[in-house]
C-alpha cells in the first residue's frame, strides 16, 4: 500500500527542514535508494539530517528502546521524529493481539522516546492493517487507543492511487483524506546487471478520488 514510502516522505520533509530524524527500517535494505529518489525528485542535493538503522530490533523491552536512546546520544542528536517500520518486525515476541502487551509496548516508546523528559519527539509507528478489516491496524485495539492519531494507507490498484485517511485524532477533529500518485524515479545509474536503478516517490493529487469514487481497499 506504499505506507513505507509515505513514512519516508514525512521523514525526509522533517529532516530537510533542519530537524533530526531517526529511522529504524526493518523492511529491507533499500532505504538509501528511496531517499535518493525523494531528493532527486525534490531537487535537493545535500543530504538532510537523517539517521537510519536498517535492521530488526526488539523494542518490546527497555533494552531495545535504550539502544536507540544511546545511539542518539552517541550521534549527538535530539530527534524531532522517530520512524519505526514496521511494528511486526520491531516488537520481538510480543503477541500483537494482546491488549496488555501492546499497551506496554506503546508505553515504552512513549516514556523512552516521545515524552518531554526523553526526546520530546513524535514517534511514527508503521503497522499493517487487518486481514479482513483494512480500516484499522491489525491486532489489539490498544495500538490505536493508546496512540495520538491513526492514518490508514490504502491502495487503489485500478486508479493507480494511494489514499491516506485521517479519521482519528486524540485532540482534534478528523481531516480530509490525502491522495497520492506513485511516480517512478530514475536514479541515473545502472545496477550490476546493467539495468537502470529506479525507485518511487508519492506525488500529491488531491481531488482525484472525489465525486463518489469507490473507496479503495487493502
Amino acid at each position: 500500500s506504499y505506507k513505507s514510502f509515505k513514512a519516508i516522505h514525512w521523514a525526509m520533509t522533517v529532516a530537510q527542514a533542519g530537524f533530526p530524524v531517526y529511522v529504524v527500517s526493518a523492511e529491507g535494505g533499500d532505504f538509501e535508494r528511496r531517499a535518493a529518489a525523494w531528493m532527486l525528485h525534490h531537487g535537493i542535493a545535500e543530504a538532510p539530517a537523517l539517521f537510519v538503522a536498517e535492521r530488526r530490533m526488539d523494542l518490546n523491552s527497555r533494552e531495545g528502546v535504550e539502544t536507540i536512546r544511546q545511539d542518539c546520544l552517541r550521534l549527538g542528536i535530539r530527534p524531532a521524529l522517530f520512524v519505526l517500520d514496521t511494528f511486526s518486525k520491531l516488537s520481538g515476541g510480543l503477541d500483537e493481539n494482546d491488549n496488555s502487551q501492546v499497551k506496554s509496548f506503546i508505553g515504552r516508546l512513549d516514556n523512552g522516546l516521545k515524552r518531554p523528559d526523553a526526546f520530546d519527539a513524535t514517534v511514527l509507528l508503521v503497522a499493517h492493517t487487518g486481514h479482513s478489516d483494512a480500516t484499522r491496524a491489525r491486532g489489539a485495539s490498544a495500538l490505536e487507543a493508546d496512540t495520538d492519531a491513526a492514518y490508514i494507507v490504502t491502495r487503489d490498484s485500478g486508479m493507480g492511487l494511494v489514499r491516506i485517511s485521517r479519521e482519528r485524532f486524540k485532540s482534534s477533529s478528523e481531516l480530509p483524506p490525502l491522495v497520492y500518485k506513485p511516480t517512478i524515479i530514475d536514479l541515473n545509474r545502472l545496477d550490476d546487471d546493467g539495468l537502470p536503478v529506479t525507485s518511487i516517490v508519492l506525488e500529491r493529487t488531491d481531488g482525484l478520488l472525489a465525486g463518489g469514487a469507490k473507496r479503495p481497499r487493502g
